[in-house]
């Protein structure tokens, strides 16, 4: 690397001769010359000397093929330098010397350039191996049943889980490429959060196929196996990462030799930024925005219909009803505009956007004005202890379980829309990764009930209480990261407002129940009430998240804050309220 840094600083120093005028006389700087290119000859029998060491210690097949053609190809150039620099000294002007100058410049960025390629992909394939070794520790995972076994198992996992972080890491420092850059750091921070959990859902399978009744052993087995196969995943995803990002540096670097010299070097660790978006990387609200805001040329056909294609797989995911029907009626009316008139065309796309941005943002603030409750309440009815008996905590369990499913189903959901309604990215990392939340969320809920019924059985184990705690906060994590994601997706004035009619029109449902005195409503009192609240403090988050982006204007500030102290206090006293009055169309009913 310091042989090309300093061949590119000086590279027009060797490449192209330097005269001075002294008296009027012509002056030639070969001593400088001779002086510059015995520097670069040292530096190349350095370069060839640590290379062929590298070689012998190697024990990669492929090294051995490519690194010594890469060394071969340097010596030869210096050789070129050499007999340039011979022939210049007696003839500076000579076109042959400089011709042997510029190749043997080139010779050596070139061979350097193949000899640091060669060498960097067999640090990627070192990575690749080693990965695969804690992929053959996972697959074993599922036999391991005694303590002594699971002992043996960490002492021989543990090094080598250690190590590849280790590696991964470096690499990952390495890239220039934002999007393997990013994949790598979150595959590495799901391996190390996983790994321990995994050892503890082993440790609790164990535990119980040890116990006389053996409650619970099929959930433990899931469990493990879940946990197993989501650090298979990530593990399999950092081998394709490296791959990828080495196949990239190769392509960069073919690519940059043939056009400048003087950067060839740098895509070994920069692979190429990702290409502008193929039509089949766009969201939907891009899609639009390139055929309405284009009005110059003709409606391409090919955006036209994936913008169709988009809608109608949005559409299908909103729940059945007016909402779905609308946005499904309003896809098949713009095909049926297929070579009509293009302002007609793009009409019935804004109409479809409006209705389809609007129905976006009213799912997310629905689905997610509270996320916290949902596994919370699940976690009190498996850590309650004051019940009359077992069996009814399991029934009381259940039923919150399935809350928790439903939930999750519906941010999974959720996610799913708004990973193709927008995404605003240059490489569909925000898009992706959402989908890849939603999926993971919803396969996690089986595994929290798996687990509670776990904690349910052995009330005292601590085994069971740390997998329970582990799952949950997993869980916990994922659906505050879809929320997050979602959020950034979203107009904040379009959120901010429709927030805004939901909880108007929440506080005038129990109104008008009050003044009507309907009798038997008093859940729905409660309901509303609860639904103002809860959007209410959604509203209050959303604010503060976004004061805190904006220029401290003290007097704003100021306000804002003031605001902020009448809701929340205003909040408890609404709800109390509500409640008494709930209470008194109960005694009225």
């Amino acid at each position: 690397m310091y042989l090309v840094i300093f061949l590119q600083k000086s590279y027009l120093a060797v490449g192209k001769p330097k005269f001075w005028l002294v008296g009027g006389k012509t002056l030639n700087v070969v001593y400088e010359k001779k002086k510059t290119v015995q520097a670069v000859s040292d530096a190349v029998a350095n370069l060839t000397r640590v290379g062929k060491d590298t070689v012998n210690s190697s024990q990669d097949a492929k090294l051995k093929t490519e690194m010594p053609n890469a060394l071969n190809s340097i010596e030869c150039a210096a050789n070129y330098l050499e007999k340039a620099c011979r022939i210049m000294k007696h003839d500076p002007y000579s076109q042959e010397g400089r011709d042997q100058l510029i190749t043997g410049s080139r010779g050596i960025l070139q061979g350097t350039t193949n000899m640091l390629l060669a060498f960097d992909q067999s640090q990627v394939r070192k990575i690749c191996r080693d990965s695969k070794r804690i992929l053959d520790y996972l697959a074993i995972s599922e036999v391991i049943e005694t303590m002594e076994d699971l002992v043996q198992y960490v002492k021989d996992l543990s090094p080598c889980l250690a190590k590849i972080c280790k590696d991964i890491d470096g690499r990952r420092n390495d890239l220039l490429n934002p999007y393997h850059r990013d994949s790598l750091a979150q595959n590495l921070e799901q391996i190390k959060t996983l790994a321990p959990i995994l050892i503890c859902s082993m440790k609790i399978f164990i535990q119980i196929n040890g116990s006389d009744n053996k409650k619970g052993a099929e959930e433990a087995i899931e469990n493990r196996n879940y946990l197993a196969r989501r650090m298979t995943g990530e593990i399999a995803e950092i081998v394709r990462v490296l791959e990828d990002s080495a196949v990239s540096g190769e392509e960069g670097i073919q690519q940059t030799t043939s056009t400048n010299q003087n950067h060839s070097i740098l895509s070994v660790y920069s692979p190429l930024p990702l290409k502008g978006k193929s039509v089949a990387d766009l969201s939907f609200q891009e899609l639009v925005k390139k055929i309405l805001n284009d009005r110059s040329t003709p409606i391409d056909l090919k955006l036209l219909r994936r913008a169709v294609e988009l809608g109608e797989k949005i559409g299908e995911g909103f729940d059945a009803g007016h909402v779905q029907a609308d946005v499904l009626s309003l896809c098949n009316e713009l095909k049926s505009s297929f070579g009509k008139d293009p302002m007609t065309i793009r009409k019935y796309l804004s109409d479809l956007e409006n209705k389809i941005k609007e129905a976006v943002i009213d799912q997310i603030i629905q689905d997610m004005a509270d996320i916290v409750t949902p596994i919370k309440l699940y976690c009190d009815s498996v850590n309650e202890t004051n019940y009359q008996s077992l069996h009814r905590k399991r029934e009381y369990a259940d039923i919150r379980g399935q809350s928790l499913k439903i939930f999750a189903n519906r941010l999974s959901k959720t996610a799913n829309i708004v990973s193709y309604f927008d995404n605003e990215t240059q490489d569909k990392r925000r898009a992706e990764h959402l989908r890849y939340l939603g999926h993971q969320i919803q396969n996690l809920t089986p595994q929290i009930i798996n687990a509670g019924t776990i904690k349910i059985n052995y009330p005292d184990n601590r085994a069971a209480e740390e997998n329970f705690e582990n799952l949950t906060n997993q869980f916990a994590e994922g659906i505050q990261n879809i929320r997050d994601i979602c959020d950034e997706t979203v107009n904040l004035n379009i959120f901010l407002r429709r927030t805004e009619e939901f909880i108007r029109r929440a506080i005038q449902n129990c109104e008008s129940i009050i003044i009507h005195r309907d009798k038997g409503s008093s859940k729905v009192i409660i309901d509303n009430a609860a639904a103002a609240a809860r959007l209410s403090n959604r509203l209050l988050l959303t604010l503060s998240r976004e004061s805190r982006k904006i220029p401290r204007i003290q007097n704003f500030i100021h306000g804002f804050n003031l605001l902020e102290i009448v809701l929340k206090e205003s909040l408890g006293p609404f709800l109390e309220n509500s409640r008494v009055i709930a209470n008194k169309f109960i005694c009225l009913g």
